[in-house]
């Protein structure tokens, strides 16, 4: 990341968004408009007490490989400011503004007077459209040129519950449906478990490194940092009619909804299709029509079940999402392995589906309203998160941690997922009949 061929160079100023307030600036960055990511002297984004989210891997046009931490931050420029998921700098590495902070910033490049001028306004579908162009935060990966050279990037997964923990939240779900469900629906009980953890095995580096347009759109549906957007403005976000409205929304508090997060609308959107399908099975005036709606039927239950499983994770409703970020006096974890530790390490070696079915109710629950009921269920979720942080400082979250509480924790997360993916389900079914 050498600074060799730079066109032209502009003052910014540096923001933690869940610190507001306290600004850094550095003077003559690098405008690049060749480089998509902006890049900021680590050392500067840690003052501000800005979360490393996503560690990516940069392949260099030489073939070398770099890592380097991202992370989201308010960026100020000429008057103007954004949100963006910035690099963090190493010693040695280009600072520059990228090109997509300068679609954020509604901000063009004026060759012939070495300046940047206002891009002018945006129709607004368009800026709806923009904002999901620019922003595929962290958990993610995307192709990208940077500091002057090709280079390709893809970010570390992190998914939620691994594997394991998905498949026993998908199957203990199935297994706690009520004898009124449809005979089809409860005897897949192995097909939705095996589907519970597809969306993230959509998201294999090799198909990345082919081409980034899948990972890219859809990772922003796996989870929601609630503290990101303001407190008295998160009631009015989460009722717009629909994620680009949402979107239309944050970008007016300076926000993005792919750095946000998309999964509650996943997953309505998800339950709103299932309701549907089940209403044209209900319909379907032939064995054969039936049998394929059954088919669709699964596979949409199976792949809704994994949004909902991600949910009951608190780490995947906060934006302290790997390592507790910012002031922290309680001396929480702040290592880059938490997520992992809890969600895959310690729920792999200790966790089995006999420890979370006893805890899941006999008798679903009917949804009216899915929209308000996955609202409640992540803010649910999002004030376990330190509950979470307390016990892991107690003993840490790992392959041999045999701690009580630790246990129960988990089992306990497993078992909201495991419960309210058989409520939305069940209520999907019911609702069908309705016209």
């Amino acid at each position: 990341m050498s600074d060799e061929m730079g066109t032209f160079r502009t003052d910014v100023e540096i923001e933690n968004p869940i610190r507001p307030g306290e600004r850094r600036i550095l003077r003559g960055v690098l405008v690049d408009t060749g480089a998509e990511l902006s890049s900021f002297p680590e050392s500067l984004l840690d003052s501000l007490g800005i979360q490393r989210r996503t560690a990516m891997d940069f392949r260099q046009a030489n073939g070398t490989i770099l890592s380097r931490w991202t992370g989201p931050a308010f960026v100020y420029v000429v008057g103007k400011s954004a949100t963006d998921d910035v690099v963090f700098g190493e010693p040695g590495d280009i600072v520059l503004l990228g090109a997509r902070s300068l679609e954020g910033l509604n901000l063009h490049v004026d060759p012939i007077g070495k300046r940047l001028i206002d891009a002018g306004p945006m129709p607004a579908a368009a800026a709806a459209q923009q904002v999901m162009r620019r922003s595929r935060l962290l958990r993610r990966a995307a192709t990208a040129v940077v500091a002057l050279a090709a280079i390709a990037f893809t970010a570390t997964r992190l998914d939620a519950w691994g594997e394991s923990g998905h498949r026993m939240i998908g199957l203990a779900a199935a297994q706690a449906l009520p004898a009124d469900m449809p005979a089809f629906f409860r005897q897949a009980a192995a097909q939705l478990s095996y589907l519970n953890p597809e969306p993230d095995r959509w998201r294999d580096r090799s198909e990345r490194d082919k081409d980034p347009a899948l990972d890219g759109a859809t990772a922003p549906d796996h989870f929601i940092d609630l503290e990101m957007i303001p407190a008295d403005r998160l009631a009015g976000a989460l009722a717009a009619p629909n994620r680009y409205a949402y979107a239309d929304t944050l970008r007016q508090l300076g926000l993005a909804a792919p750095t946000v997060g998309l999964l509650p609308w996943r997953i309505v959107e998800m339950a709103q299709t299932l309701r549907l399908e089940f209403r044209l099975w209900r319909a379907a005036s032939d064995d054969a029509t039936r049998r394929a709606i059954e088919a669709r039927i699964i596979n949409d239950g199976g792949i809704l079940g994994h949004y909902v499983a991600d949910g009951s994770n608190p780490m995947h409703a906060s934006l302290q999402y790997n390592g507790w970020t910012g002031a922290n006096p309680n001396g929480y974890a702040t290592d880059k392995r938490m997520h992992g530790r809890f969600e895959s390490a310690y729920v792999d070696a200790q966790m089995r589906i006999g420890d979370i079915t006893p805890l899941i109710d006999a008798q679903p629950r009917t949804i009216t309203n899915i929209r308000a009921a996955t609202i409640a269920y992540l803010h649910e979720s999002n004030a376990q998160l330190e509950r979470l942080y307390q016990i892991d400082k107690a003993a840490a979250f790992d392959t041999q941690t045999t701690a009580p509480e630790n246990k129960k924790f988990a089992a306990e997360r497993l078992a909201a997922g495991a419960r309210m993916l058989r409520d939305v389900w069940y209520s999907a079914y019911v609702a069908s009949a309705a016209p």
